[in-house]
């Protein structure tokens, strides 16, 4: 089995580079649109520039993109990164949209769309 390369931003439509978006982290939901084409690149590098945890998910809207953090007994529909992490995850074929709740308020998440981990 061969390994994934290294992250490779997307090229989004008509430009020479990826896309990517920064994600103003509220102690509430913040949904925003993926600017990039549906089923364009298959993994998600998310960069946690804030001072405390954030979760996120993604969803073909903004009623399906809403991101909870986890309990205790209660799974919830959010990915958790930690403060200062970078993460590279795949997204659903689908997913148009990344909903972004912080343990706090402040600071920025970004988001760009690629291949490889």
């Amino acid at each position: 089995m061969a390994l994934p390369g290294a992250f490779a931003p997307v090229a989004a439509t008509n430009a020479t580079f990826g896309n990517s978006i920064a994600v103003t982290i509220s102690g509430s939901n913040t949904t925003a649109a993926l600017p990039f084409a549906v089923n364009q690149g298959k993994q998600l590098r998310c960069y946690n520039a804030g001072t405390a945890a954030i979760a996120i998910t993604t969803g073909t809207n903004t009623t399906t993109a809403v991101a909870v953090f986890p309990t205790n007994g209660s799974p919830a529909n959010g990915y958790v990164i930690p403060a200062g992490a970078v993460e590279v995850i795949t997204i659903p074929d689908q997913a148009a949209f990344i909903g972004v709740i912080g343990a706090v308020a402040g600071g920025l998440a970004y988001f760009t769309q690629g291949e490889g981990v």
